[in-house]
């Protein structure tokens, strides 16, 4: 899964907004959603996103596990990835 083409975001105050344009939505970004997308954007993979979220947050291996796959279906439900 990759983040969707057409997408605009600006990062404030550590929270990533994106604008999707095509369905005049805006959508806010926790800080933990906000640095898994960054991830995404740059390609990362599963298992290196979450070894950045257990190297930035207080949470267990298994805690990260859900919280990523959890915000990956999130965005797959809004329609914020598309198959590379």
């Amino acid at each position: 899964m990759q983040v969707k083409k057409n997408l605009a975001f600006q990062i404030i105050s550590g929270e990533a907004f994106i604008v999707d344009s095509e369905k005049s939505m805006l959508h806010n970004l926790n800080e933990t959603g906000t640095l898994i997308w960054k991830n995404l954007l740059k390609g990362k993979e599963k298992k290196e996103i979450i070894s950045n979220m257990l190297k930035n947050f207080n949470v267990s291996e298994k805690e990260a596990k859900k919280d990523y796959l959890n915000f990956l279906k999130e965005l797959k439900s809004k329609n914020l990835l598309e198959e590379e």
